[in-house]
C-alpha cells in the first residue's frame, strides 16, 4: 500500500512540469492513429492498395518523430517549473502604510548582511 503511494507521488511529481508536452504528444500520437484508420477504411471501401505500405511507413514514422520530440524536449528545453526551487523570489513586498510591523526598513533594503559580512566589513 505504502509502495503504490509512494510510486503514485513520484510519478505525479515527474509529471507536474511535463503535462503539457505529454498532452501535445498524447494527441499528436491518436491523430496519427485516427488518420491512419480513416485511411485504412477509405481502402477498405475502394480496394485501391497502392499507397498502403506507404501510409503504414508513413504512420510509423510521423509517431517516431513524435516520440523523438517529445524525448528532445524533455532532454534539452527545460522546463518552467524544474530549477525553480532554488531561486528566491524578487518580490518586493510594500508595506501597508497605516500598519507598521517593524520590519519596514528592511524591505527596502537591497542586500542583508550575515554575520561574517559584518565581522570582514571590520
Amino acid at each position: 500500500m505504502l509502495t503504490r503511494f509512494v510510486a503514485l507521488y513520484a510519478l505525479l511529481r515527474w509529471l507536474k512540469p511535463r503535462w503539457l508536452r505529454l498532452a501535445v504528444l498524447i494527441i499528436s500520437l491518436v491523430l496519427i492513429s485516427y488518420s491512419h484508420s480513416e485511411y485504412m477504411s477509405y481502402v477498405g471501401l475502394t480496394e485501391d492498395r497502392t499507397y498502403l505500405a506507404l501510409s503504414y511507413l508513413l504512420k510509423y514514422a510521423l509517431a517516431l518523430i513524435a516520440l523523438v520530440g517529445f524525448v528532445i524536449s524533455l532532454r534539452f528545453l527545460p522546463s518552467k517549473t524544474v530549477g525553480a526551487k532554488g531561486k528566491q523570489n524578487s518580490i518586493i513586498v510594500t508595506a501597508d502604510p497605516d500598519h507598521d510591523d517593524g520590519f519596514d526598513f528592511l524591505r527596502g533594503k537591497k542586500d542583508l548582511d550575515s554575520r561574517s559580512d559584518k565581522i570582514l566589513k571590520k
